[in-house]
């Protein structure tokens, strides 16, 4: 699961580059995939994945690839 969970992750957020929090993305994932999924599953595989995803302000995750793309 932590793998799909995690490409799940990067689908939605490649979807939303200016970032959803985690909520939004375990809503998202269970909305458009299907997938079922804890908060907190959702926030471990946020947290696991830096060189995916980036934390910033107000609890919001972006995808590396797009804060990258906008330097």
């Amino acid at each position: 699961m932590n793998q799909t969970l995690t490409q799940t992750i990067q689908q939605i957020l490649d979807a939303h580059p200016d970032g959803l929090t985690a909520c939004e993305i375990r809503r998202a994932a269970i909305e458009e995939s299907g997938l079922r999924c804890t908060p907190r599953q959702v926030r471990d595989a946020l947290r696991k994945h830096p060189h995916l995803f980036i934390p910033l302000v107000d609890g919001v995750w972006r995808s590396k690839a797009a804060v990258e793309g906008q330097a």
